[in-house]
């Protein structure tokens, strides 16, 4: 027979339940969802009809075939940016950094989500707007880019996130101390050596699961700057080499001048 200082305790914690753990804290783990970005703003891809293009990746633009990254972001996401420097691993001090809160069954929780996921996006809008105006860099180095990416990605802190993604807003073309992709010819055999190269140095990266899309690949909003269709074809075949020798998953209709089809996995 239960004591009735017993049946008393049951009742009371039996009350509280529902908002002890809708006080709960549930960001002690990695989000479920990290996506990172990183945005070219060296040579022609600093001005402001590019900060435009790249300002509607960012945030969408109703009635076009691509759609914006905010867009698509729901819950229980992290969503970090970077700009691409001369050595963004050096560089890098993250000026785009939101986390979307995860969903609660909790009605409370639900009002309270909502109106935390409308100020993540404003706060993301303004610090996007932030990253664009910081200073262009001298050099484009992507694949030091890439290398922080997944220092980010396979960090203790988001190693475990079920879903990691990577949107690179550049027209792909690496302008560093290792390799001028303007200058260079990729055939298929100097694609092998480059690759080959950055991966005995350690510099290849594991993006092993990432999916990626990159937006604005070989093109210029400047006139009379740019690539012509041969070297187009030639440093798209490298990324998606490179890409596949990370372990990253880069469709052929996510290497694109827009971010086309951009989606996040169901929930």
């Amino acid at each position: 027979m239960i004591s009735v200082k017993r049946l008393g305790t049951i009742f009371t914690t039996a009350i509280l339940a529902p908002t002890i753990i809708g006080s709960c804290k549930f960001d002690s783990r990695a989000p479920s969802t990290v996506v990172f970005i990183l945005v070219d703003r060296s040579g022609s891809a600093n001005n402001p009809h590019t900060d435009q293009i790249y300002t509607k990746f960012f945030r969408g633009d109703q009635g076009k075939v691509y759609g914006g990254i905010l867009g698509e972001i729901k819950d229980d996401t992290l969503l970090m940016g970077d700009v691409i420097t001369e050595n963004t691993i050096k560089t890098a001090t993250y000026p785009l950094n939101v986390t979307f809160p995860k969903y609660s069954i909790w009605m409370t929780g639900k009002l309270k989500q909502k109106r935390e996921i409308h100020a993540a996006r404003r706060n993301a809008e303004q610090q996007f707007r932030t990253l664009l105006a910081l200073p262009p860099a001298p050099k484009t180095d992507l694949m030091n880019a890439f290398q922080l990416a997944d220092q980010i990605f396979n960090g203790r802190k988001y190693k475990s996130a079920k879903y990691k993604v990577l949107v690179v807003f550049s027209d792909m073309i690496e302008q560093s101390d290792s390799y001028d992709f303007t200058a260079e010819r990729l055939t298929d055999k100097k694609i092998e050596e480059i690759i080959t190269s950055e991966r005995k140095a350690g510099r290849l990266p594991n993006l092993r699961g990432v999916d990626v899309w990159c937006a604005g690949a070989t093109s210029s909003s400047v006139p009379g700057v740019g690539v012509d269709s041969r070297k187009i074809r030639e440093i798209r075949k490298f990324w998606l080499a490179y890409f596949k020798s990370a372990g990253a998953d880069l469709g052929t209709d996510r290497y694109s001048p827009a971010l086309v089809n951009f989606a996040l996995p169901p929930d």
